[in-house]
């Protein structure tokens, strides 16, 4: 709590236990930077007309309203763009090795067994990596993929905090191509992508990108000052960074990319903004110090 008004922080202190004097957010401590959840406050709205002179006399001329004006007090201490509030930081894990690649195989919901024995090893080494070096999550998301599902259950066991899946971080969706073998589906459709005649139910890179953007941007919306960790997949992280990045993904016509990202098995990557601020920062890419 803070306050312009000697009187009225003196009068804090004998009811509430941690009281500065200040400006708003110039009161505060530097400890407390970056560290604010939630930020109320008691603006001037009192016009200075509707006080008769005992109540004018009572009151600091700074809290009358028409002396400073509440637009002005707002526009001054503007939340969003203070460095008081938690950031918000986007956390975002490739899984471990799947089984299905070992076994050459289309990995949809149905093609997808969950992790190779060396991928359950990655998912600890990741896990310890995450338990030492990691603050605890607002948030923790998979796909609906079991190869996601397993390395977040993994990753994740010094935490009591639910792991919440949902099929908008899901890997391209290969339709009926889904359980198939690699070779298989490249004589019917010359896997993998881009199709001239997708495999029903399939997305094309055009589709799968759009979902991507649609679901990072949501994900960053509801989850403003919090931190979130979200265990996905290699092409999934790869349209998400292009977001982050402001570059358009590019659908299937315009395939010649000016770069291309391929994030490794249980890779970190890392991007952070102060609430209401652009642009994104980007801490780390394909982080995998854990595996040396």
């Amino acid at each position: 709590m803070s306050d312009l008004d000697p009187v009225a922080v003196a009068c804090a202190r004998r009811n509430v236990a941690r009281v500065h004097r200040g400006d708003l957010f110039s009161g505060l401590p530097s400890r407390l930077r970056g560290r604010v959840d939630v930020v109320v406050a008691n603006a001037p709205y009192v016009p200075s007309g509707d006080l008769d002179r005992t109540e004018a006399n009572l009151q600091p001329d700074y809290s009358h309203e028409d002396r400073v004006r509440t637009s002005e007090f707002v526009r001054r201490n503007n939340v969003p763009d203070s460095d008081v509030m938690k950031p918000t930081r986007v956390v975002l894990v490739r899984h471990a090795e799947g089984q299905y690649s070992l076994d050459r195989v289309v990995g949809g919901i149905k093609g997808c067994t969950g992790l190779s024995l060396a991928g359950r090893e990655q998912a600890k080494r990741l896990q310890e990596r995450l338990a030492r070096t990691e603050p605890c999550p607002d948030l923790i998301l998979t796909s609906l993929l079991e190869r996601a599902i397993e390395t977040a259950a993994l990753a994740t066991t010094h935490l009591a905090a639910a792991v919440r899946s949902d099929c908008r971080y899901c890997e391209v969706h290969v339709g009926e191509a889904d359980g198939l073998t690699i070779d298989e589906a490249r004589s019917r459709w010359g896997w993998h992508g881009p199709w001239t005649v997708p495999p029903l139910g399939a997305e094309t890179v055009a589709t799968f990108g759009d979902r991507v953007v649609d679901a990072v941007r949501q994900l960053v919306a509801e989850q403003e000052g919090q931190t979130t960790w979200l265990f996905s997949h290699g092409g999934f992280i790869s349209a998400a960074c292009y977001w982050f990045l402001g570059v358009p993904w590019q659908p299937e016509s315009e395939l010649k990319r000016q770069f291309f990202l391929d994030p490794s098995h249980v890779g970190i990557t890392e991007w952070s903004r102060d609430s209401g601020r652009e642009p994104w920062v980007l801490h780390r890419y394909n982080d995998t110090g854990h595996l040396e």
